[in-house]
């Protein structure tokens, strides 16, 4: 088949496809900020509200950053069905 580089078809080709990068681009912009404000905003907002802390940030001087479990010693039974 012969295929023309030059012509209307094929700018029209270009500028369509061009046109739809540029859509796409603003959609997933739009889209994505959506999300992040909502989604991550609405969920920071709740955390302040409840003052749950989810990181220590506290700088002290310690031996070890560590954090202490005190799991304690179980009967061997209760790790058999963890999950």
């Amino acid at each position: 088949m012969f295929k023309m580089k030059t012509g209307f078809f094929f700018g029209f080709k270009e500028g369509t496809k061009k046109f739809g990068e540029n859509i796409s681009t603003l959609v997933n912009v739009i889209l994505l900020s959506f999300v992040y404000f909502f989604g991550v905003g609405i969920s920071r907002l709740i955390i302040k509200l409840s003052g749950k802390k989810l990181l220590d940030k506290k700088f002290e001087n310690k031996q070890t950053y560590w954090s202490d479990l005190n799991i304690g010693n179980k009967p061997k039974e209760d790790y058999y069905s963890q999950f």
